[in-house]
């Protein structure tokens, strides 16, 4: 009597000593699932995975050495790679983070590695009337103390108030005169600007562009 596969009942789950008929050379044979879980494993290799010398692959998946990553540094397309994690990074519990500084540091055409240090907040605002934020990065609000006179606040603080900043501003036209920007009280969580009339030290003017920034 001929049996269609598909009038078989299901099987459950495969077991290592199931058995299967293959076809060796015209020849019918059987075969155990763990034959061809192991000659399916054995097609992916560590010459599989590019330079992954010590990848080897088992019946538990794949493995690597410590501290990298799979991907491809080759300039053509081809198997995956081993990648080592730099000198400057750390590879941690899952996570990629910078070295035990926490420097972040490149070289970019200057000729030698060195700590890169960002902008750590900005602002560009109106000082005229009512202030008014244009555009900003951690700063929360502007405080107007009054003519002239800005406290800037920051979104997130500053370590320490030790951090340094640039001050540009708009030459205003008409009845007031040029103003001079002066350094007043300073935090961790904010600092204050004062722009002055250069011919008059007591009277202070509104600027309508006030752009500063930042760094630590």
């Amino acid at each position: 009597m001929t049996v269609k596969i598909s009038e078989l009942p299901a099987a459950g789950a495969a077991a290592g000593t199931d058995q299967l008929e293959a076809n060796q050379g015209g020849t019918s044979r059987r075969m155990t699932v763990a034959q061809v879980a192991t000659y399916v494993v054995g097609q992916v290799t560590p010459a599989g995975i590019g330079a992954a010398a010590s990848g080897a692959v088992g019946s538990s998946g794949l493995t690597m050495s410590t501290d990298r990553l799979l991907g491809r540094t080759t300039a053509s397309s081809g198997a995956v790679e081993e990648i080592s994690v730099g000198s400057r990074l750390a590879l941690s519990a899952g996570a990629l983070s910078f070295d035990a500084s926490g420097d972040f540091q490149f070289e970019s055409g200057y000729g030698s590695v060195a700590t890169a240090y960002g902008c750590r907040a900005w602002v560009n605002f109106n000082g005229t009337g009512t202030v008014a934020i244009r555009a900003s990065g951690n700063v929360s609000s502007i405080t107007d103390n009054g003519t002239g006179d800005y406290t800037i606040n920051f979104t997130t603080a500053m370590p320490d108030a030790n951090y340094s900043y640039t001050n540009a501003y708009s030459p205003e036209t008409g009845g007031t005169v040029h103003a001079a920007g002066y350094h007043q009280a300073i935090s961790s969580s904010s600092f204050t600007v004062q722009y002055y009339n250069p011919s008059n030290s007591t009277q202070k003017a509104d600027k309508s562009f006030a752009l500063l920034s930042v760094f630590r």
